[in-house]
Parts: structure tokens; C-alpha cells; sequence
């Protein structure tokens, strides 16, 4: 009987251990959600736009280099300037 007196309750014994392991996970995740902002803020419609604006300049120069700038070559144009747009991973 004295050894059962002198344990401590096995209840007590998991909510020190429970309370003790959730602060280096909170820390963690805490930390975690800060790399995630700051890789939202990195991949903001800004930068995509930026690289619109590159892909519609490389498109026109290519389009009027290869094509022309004539007035009746303009659907061959469109056409070129269309297919670079598509090939960059953007809607003409």
C-alpha cells in the first residue's frame, strides 16, 4: 500500500508531459505560417503581372519581326502574336 502512495497519478503524470509538448509544436507552426505570408506576399498578382507585361513585350517585337507591320498581314500577325502568348503560359 505504501508503493501506491508514493506514485504519482498516471493522469497528472500525461497532462505535464501533454502540456510540455504542445509549445515546441505551437512554435513550429507559428513559424510555419510566417514562411507562408511571406511567400504570398512574394507571389502577388504584382510580380505576375510584371511578367505579363515581359511576355506581351517579347510577343509584339517577335510578331512585328517575323511578320511585318503591313496592313494586310494583320491576321498573320495575330496569329503569331497569339501562339507566342500561349507558348509563355498566358491568354493572348
Amino acid at each position: 500500500m505504501v508503493y501506491l502512495a508514493q506514485r504519482t497519478p498516471p493522469r497528472a503524470h500525461l497532462a505535464i508531459d501533454y502540456l510540455g509538448s504542445v509549445e515546441a509544436p505551437m512554435k513550429y507552426a507559428i513559424a510555419a505560417l510566417a514562411v507562408v505570408a511571406s511567400a504570398c506576399l512574394l507571389s502577388s498578382p504584382a510580380a505576375a503581372q510584371s511578367r505579363r507585361d515581359v511576355a506581351i513585350q517579347r510577343c509584339i517585337q517577335q510578331a512585328q519581326a517575323r511578320v511585318g507591320n503591313s496592313f494586310y498581314r494583320d491576321r498573320a500577325r495575330v496569329a503569331n502574336y497569339r501562339a507566342c502568348m500561349h507558348r509563355y503560359g498566358f491568354r493572348p
